[in-house]
């Protein structure tokens, strides 16, 4: 078995690197901040420290890989907790992401690879940090607008996004249609940039058959 002088460095090992993500992240004010990080860190490594344990005692009966894969199984499901779909948009990936990952640190530590464990931090630091950067210089600013559309019929509707969305790089989200009065109510969500907003909703308004648009 591993001395107690190992077993608390590795400890303290995994409290201070998933600190340091979790930090990072709890600055950035994610739904994972510092205590998630630092107790799925310190969970991953107790856990591979148990397995290797177990299998110098009981020897070849208990096999330390299949106890400590049930992390990357278990982890799954707090990632996916993280997921959220709302409005058209899907958060938290990389909030998933950065938990599966340091769940593979904790392993790391608890298996004795202190420098894989430490590169790897320093490697989703830096993903963190300029990955974000990256992609706000280089991926453009989009929003997505709601919008209730009246119309006399559907035909209007369709033939006026279709005309618009010629024009404009307008991605549609979602769309809901409902009759009323003889009319049609149309509800939709667009996915673009923000500046081309308000050139949409006056093309829309001046199409034929559109009596009404307002942004929900």
């Amino acid at each position: 078995m591993e001395s107690l002088l190992d077993i608390t460095i590795k400890i303290f090992f995994s409290i201070f690197l998933g600190g340091l993500v979790g930090l990072e992240r709890e600055i950035k004010h994610k739904p994972a901040g510092l205590r998630t990080n630092i107790l799925i860190c310190l969970g991953s490594t107790i856990i591979m420290i148990v397995s290797l344990n177990l299998s110098k005692i009981y020897g070849s009966i208990v096999d330390p890989s299949r106890i400590a894969a049930q992390v990357v199984t278990g982890i799954g499901f707090i990632g996916a907790g993280a997921i959220i779909r709302a409005r058209g948009s899907v958060h938290g990936l990389t909030t998933a992401a950065t938990i599966w990952v340091i769940a593979g640190i904790g392993l790391a530590i608890g298996n004795g690879y202190y420098s894989t464990a430490i590169i790897s931090t320093f490697v989703v630091m830096i993903i963190l940090n300029l990955g974000t950067r990256l992609e706000k210089r280089f991926k453009p600013e989009t929003d997505i607008y709601r919008y209730n559309i009246i119309s006399v019929n559907i035909e209007s509707v369709f033939n006026a996004i279709k005309n618009i969305t010629n024009i404009f790089p307008f991605e549609m989200e979602e769309m809901k249609i409902e009759k009323f009065d003889n009319k049609i109510k149309f509800q939709t969500a667009f996915k673009g940039k923000s500046e081309i907003q308000k050139e949409f909703v006056e093309k829309m308004i001046n199409s034929e058959g559109i009596e009404e648009i307002n942004l929900l």
